[in-house]
């Protein structure tokens, strides 16, 4: 069942007929005080699966097989909205009003002082000094909509066949073994919400090195590219397929018996009375689509910021004069924004590109177990059993901006 958080938010609730009446804007007040209400962005979600399953169970002798074969479908619908533009107070550069704090009006006061009364003289003036809001991809039209709903839309589906034999070698000695060959398919979206891009955009100017990284810590190498975004457009894969992921599994079971000597009363008098049990296998593990729709929902193309800040140039948009005042709803509109999107895409140099390996492996964990229980009274038995696992090909991730203090030379200065 879909999950829906704060369907109760409207835009309404920061109309101008709403108590306190906020002018279709959420005020971050600053000055030490609360904002008024929570924060406008109602969300849902959805990861349904769909799977099907037949086993086949076969006796013949000494024999017990099984074999089957599943198939899995995991759809994902994300759904993401900000209902009314986010405003925040304080006093500009260039403000006239920016000069009057100062030490010499307030003899005495300390930069805290200062800068609490700068923030309460903004909020009681109404000063503006950001305007935050986002443009969202609407998936039925493709076009952005200034504080409209965008929604993710993806899919991956598994194939899984196997074949297990239990066997009952001896009367005292059962051997299973099997194997499971599981075909994961890629992540790939269902619309054309989401934006993509390839190694040679993670590493930039610097370019890709021969080892697959990036040129990073090499001064004047600049054989790359400036990052852009390309559209990941429905149906497309995400990685490349991997095939090779066979899981084979064996264990054996022993009840050893002894009609006389040491090990008779090591082991015990009647069959049954101690058993011995070994195995080893392979399992594969599928990540959550969270995995693979967190990545690409951080890159642009979903949700693209439209901010107003000074630090944008772009908080006073009309050519009139500093202060932008609350009271002027006229200023306090939209910045300029393209509604269809312009391929390939430009992100602000602020901005982060999140891909995948193309020759994504699919992780799994190695398993070992070996035990002995022996009996101690009828009603009783004492096990030791070592068990071992070890996780391979798992995934991580790579952040070329991370401070290194070994490739940049930092370390050797010690």
């Amino acid at each position: 069942g879909a999950t829906f958080f704060s369907p109760e938010l409207k835009p309404e609730l920061w109309g101008n007929n709403a108590t306190p009446a906020t002018g279709g804007f959420h005020l971050t007040l600053g000055a030490g005080l609360t904002n008024i209400g929570s924060a406008p962005t109602p969300s849902s979600r959805e990861a349904s699966t769909i799977n099907a399953e037949n086993t086949l169970n076969w006796v013949k002798g000494s024999h017990s097989m099984t074999f089957g074969g599943s198939w899995t479908q995991v759809d994902l619908w994300l759904t993401n909205q900000t209902l009314v533009p986010t405003l925040a107070f304080g006093i500009a550069s260039g403000d006239p009003a920016a000069s009057i704090f100062n030490t010499t009006n307030f003899p005495g006061a300390s930069n805290t002082n200062l800068n609490n009364a700068r923030a309460i003289y903004a909020l009681l003036t109404g000063r503006v000094t950001s305007i935050s809001g986002n443009i969202r991809l609407n998936e039925n039209t493709n076009r952005y909509e200034y504080l409209g709903a965008g929604t993710q839309r993806a899919r991956m589906r598994e194939l899984g066949f196997w074949a297990q034999d239990q066997w009952r070698w001896k009367p005292n000695f059962t051997i299973n073994f099997g194997l499971r060959y599981e075909l994961q398919l890629p992540f790939y979206p269902l619309n054309n919400s989401y934006l993509t891009a390839t190694m040679a955009d993670v590493c930039g100017i610097s370019g890709v090195a021969p080892n697959g990284g990036c040129n990073i810590f090499q001064p004047g190498v600049m054989t790359g590219v400036k990052p852009t975004f390309k559209r990941f457009s429905k149906n497309t894969r995400a990685f490349n397929v991997d095939y090779n992921n066979f899981a084979p599994n064996l264990g054996i079971a022993w009840t050893p018996h002894v009609d006389s000597g040491f090990l008779r009363t090591l082991l015990g008098a009647e069959e049954g009375d101690t058993v011995i049990k070994a195995g080893y296998s392979i399992a594969y593990n599928r990540g959550g689509m969270s995995d693979f729709s967190d990545v690409f929902g951080a890159n642009p193309g979903v949700t693209i910021t439209t901010n107003r800040t000074e630090a944008l140039g772009n908080l006073v948009m009309d050519g009139g004069p500093l202060p932008v005042l609350f009271s002027q709803r006229e200023r306090l509109g939209p910045p300029a924004f393209a509604p269809e999107l312009t391929l390939p895409f430009t992100e602000v140099v602020t901005g982060d590109v999140n891909i995948f390996d193309p020759n994504l492996q699919v992780p799994y964990a190695q398993s070992w177990t070996a035990g002995v229980q022996r009996k101690v009274t009828r009603d009783t038995a004492v096990e030791v059993r070592y068990v071992g696992t070890r996780h391979l090909a798992g995934w991580t991730a790579y952040n070329y901006n991370e401070i290194n203090i070994v490739e940049n030379g930092f370390l050797d200065e010690f």
